[in-house]
């Protein structure tokens, strides 16, 4: 896990994992106000879940745009430059790093994504970690490691773009978040060698806006309600009971009822069939989790390839200098 080892210090090309949450439980009484200006107001505030880092995410690279002052950035998606209401979050950071230690150059920063934008991959929080890892080397901030996860989770909830997918990501792994916070806050458990043992699928539908889910404090007091209470009876067991997850799962996407036809379509068809399937939080898609070990699921996984899914692995790293 990343908190038992140092980030890359040199590289100013950096790769971060995505993550998927699986089912979760906000902290609703404790979801930021507008009072909520500075990233250290956060600490105490996220979600308790369930969840997996992938071996896919987002590069993230910055150069200077030599002669230009701060307000002169540009952020690019890809090869496409994006208005910076687009960029909100990448935005954000690049002022929160100026308001820590003073005016940077402008500069140019580009995010390249191996899974979709708004797919319920943590790509705003692979995003904005890249970031500010990036940064800090190329111009040797004085920032530590476990600052910049922690701006980086600040970040994520203040422009509501997740709850607990950084702290997901300090963590690597298979991992349950058992504490709600960020990074140095929040606490998670892992479960160990899953990512030997478990294939996961992923089939992507379409996009959706993670902000317009959490901004709705109804639907957030049912899901933290339902996923609490599963989470709770999870926290008991020693090891990853694949039948139990598959029922929370159910029962956890009945509740959300986000999802478009398509995905229930989906999920229904993934049920019936026996798979543990869920919805991917938040957004239009689908995993499937499989164990390696029995042979049979080797012709499942052909089945599941042809109706369109990738398969993934389970990752520990999640950040690296590419």
């Amino acid at each position: 896990m990343l908190k038992d080892r140092k980030l890359p210090k040199k590289s100013t090309r950096i790769w971060v994992a995505s993550h998927v949450t699986a089912l979760f439980a906000p902290s609703v009484s404790t979801l930021p106000s507008s009072s909520f200006t500075n990233w250290r107001d956060t600490l105490h505030v996220g979600s308790l879940g369930l969840g997996f880092s992938m071996d896919v995410g987002v590069i993230t690279e910055v150069q200077e745009i030599r002669g230009s002052s701060s307000h002169q950035h540009q952020i690019w998606f890809d090869d496409v430059e994006v208005p910076f209401e687009k960029a909100r979050l990448s935005i954000r950071a690049l002022k929160l790093l100026e308001s820590e230690i003073g005016k940077l150059p402008g500069m140019r920063v580009r995010h390249y994504f191996e899974v979709p934008i708004g797919g319920g991959f943590g790509t705003s929080a692979a995003g904005v970690l890249g970031l500010l890892i990036t940064v800090r080397n190329k111009w040797q901030l004085p920032l530590d490691d476990l600052e910049l996860f922690q701006m980086a989770h600040g970040i994520e909830i203040l422009e509501k773009g997740g709850l607990g997918d950084v702290l997901a990501l300090y963590h690597g792994g298979f991992e349950q978040r058992v504490k709600v916070g960020g990074p140095g806050v929040g606490t998670c458990r892992q479960f160990e060698e899953v990512e030997k043992k478990i294939n996961v699928l992923i089939k992507h539908f379409s996009g959706l806006e993670t902000k317009s889910v959490l901004a709705d404090e109804r639907k957030m007091a049912k899901l933290k309600e339902v996923g609490t209470k599963f989470l709770n009876s999870f926290t008991r067991l020693h090891h990853l009971d694949l039948d139990l997850l598959k029922k929370g799962l159910q029962e956890f996407d009945d509740v959300l009822s986000v999802m478009n036809s398509e995905v229930a379509a989906e999920l229904q068809w993934l049920w019936e069939e026996g798979y543990v399937a869920g919805q991917i939080m938040i957004g239009n898609g689908v995993f499937v989790l499989l164990e390696a070990s029995i042979k049979a699921n080797d012709e499942k996984i052909r089945i599941l390839k042809d109706r369109g899914y990738h398969l993934h692995q389970i990752v520990k790293e999640t950040v690296r200098g590419v």
